[in-house]
């Protein structure tokens, strides 16, 4: 697997658990993202809808 397909993956497994209403630290933990890395891909997702 490719590392990009990997960050990807693992970036729309952190926004589906935040969506389905999970809290932000608990899907960090779940997904194993930085906390601050995930605040700005919500961020720019809710910004941009990508």
């Amino acid at each position: 697997m490719q590392s990009q397909n990997y960050v990807e993956l693992r970036t729309w497994c952190l926004l589906l658990r935040v969506f389905q209403g999970w809290n932000l630290k608990n899907s960090v933990f779940a997904v194993g993202i930085n906390y601050d890395d995930s605040g700005r891909i919500v961020i720019r997702y809710n910004e941009s809808g990508k």
